[in-house]
């Protein structure tokens, strides 16, 4: 009788064990991303910087550009036909001899007319030594592209 009874306490134990909510441990690993290889390159030492050559480009319809020479060392640049509030960069390059080359850069900002017209005067345009001729180049560097004049100061 023992046994009977001890049968559906077994049965009883076991159904009550397996009503109870398991425990589950889930893991979650996060998705990693690949991280990118970045190679950096350091290169020590001095670099000497290469200018960008201005190159002549045709006048844009509606421009013009005029140089007068003002004495043997100015000259007076006038531009028609620049955009109102244009950055422009005046460049002045001396005709090279077989020993000597000269150019004198200059920025010029905020000088552009509201009717797109420029006029600047400068000096400095000397010479150079062994020159038989005081010959200059005028590269007018614009958002368009570069206007250029050749003009001769007397001596």
């Amino acid at each position: 009788m023992r046994r009977l009874l001890s049968f559906p306490l077994i049965i009883f134990v076991l159904l009550v064990a397996s009503c109870q909510p398991q425990a589950t441990a889930t893991i979650s690993t996060p998705s990693v991303e690949p991280t990118p290889e970045i190679i950096v390159t350091r290169v020590v030492g001095t670099v000497q910087p290469t200018p960008t050559p201005a190159v002549c480009t045709p006048l844009p319809e509606g421009m013009e550009l005029a140089v007068e020479p003002v004495s043997s060392e100015r000259a007076k640049v006038q531009v028609q036909g620049l955009r109102s509030g244009e950055d422009v960069t005046l460049l002045f390059v001396a005709r090279p001899t077989a020993t000597q080359g000269s150019s004198i850069e200059i920025g010029v900002t905020n000088m552009v007319e509201s009717d797109g017209s420029l006029t600047y005067e400068t000096g400095g345009l000397s010479a150079l030594m062994d020159a038989v001729e005081n010959i200059w180049t005028v590269k007018v560097i614009h958002a368009r592209g570069v206007a250029c004049q050749e003009f001769s100061l007397p001596q």
